[in-house]
């Protein structure tokens, strides 16, 4: 019996929150997964109290999936919420590691990634966070460990930072540990510039 209201009781733990509760946008675990996508029509977040719309052709982080409902983040507003994953257009995440390289801003915060003598990929953070050093890539993810960090201790304290592309954007996640100010979504600094 007492093994039973333990089991009971892990399961309650362990399903999933409630959905309205549940998105609240692209988190650092999601990154190594992530998907894009874009609405092909105005749509609105369902769950909770607030129906806010998502304008046709808007650039969506994707999350985890609920049943038909996939969790999405709205890049250019921040904006999260659940929508019917069938209904939008798959966008495929960018997966040349050159595509990286150059100058991303976002607000005052401003990232550089550039290709070493050797090949291998550096990024350099300012106005965000403490993160200066090199970057790998793996599955269209770029990925930083700050010095001394354990890339295969997922336990182990340090700054972490996870990045991907969807269009022109750069989507970045911190794991809370390094200074900071730096997740958020990054516009190349040459597309700014076309745009003005």
């Amino acid at each position: 019996m007492r093994r039973l209201l333990f089991l009971l009781g892990a399961a309650f733990f362990l399903s999933p929150p409630a959905r309205a509760a549940d998105c609240a946008g692209v988190g650092f675990a999601d990154m190594l997964w992530v998907r894009f996508a874009k609405a092909p029509g105005a749509v609105a977040f369902t769950g909770g109290k607030s129906r806010i719309a998502v304008a046709r052709g808007e650039l969506l982080a994707l999350g985890v999936i609920s049943d038909a409902q996939v969790c999405a983040e709205a890049l250019k507003s921040g904006r999260s919420g659940w929508l019917p994953n069938d209904s939008l257009e798959k966008i495929v995440r960018i997966n040349d590691t050159g595509s990286f390289v150059g100058d991303w801003r976002r607000g005052a915060a401003a990232l550089r990634i550039d290709w070493r003598d050797d090949g291998r990929l550096i990024v350099e953070a300012t106005g965000a966070g403490s993160v200066a050093g090199d970057m790998d890539m793996r599955d269209g993810v770029g990925l930083f460990y700050g010095e001394g960090v354990d890339p295969e201790n997922m336990e182990a304290p340090g700054c972490r930072v996870r990045m991907a592309r969807g269009g022109e954007l750069l989507l970045v996640r911190d794991n809370g540990q390094c200074g900071g100010g730096l997740a958020g979504t990054y516009a190349s600094v040459r597309s700014a510039a076309r745009a003005k």
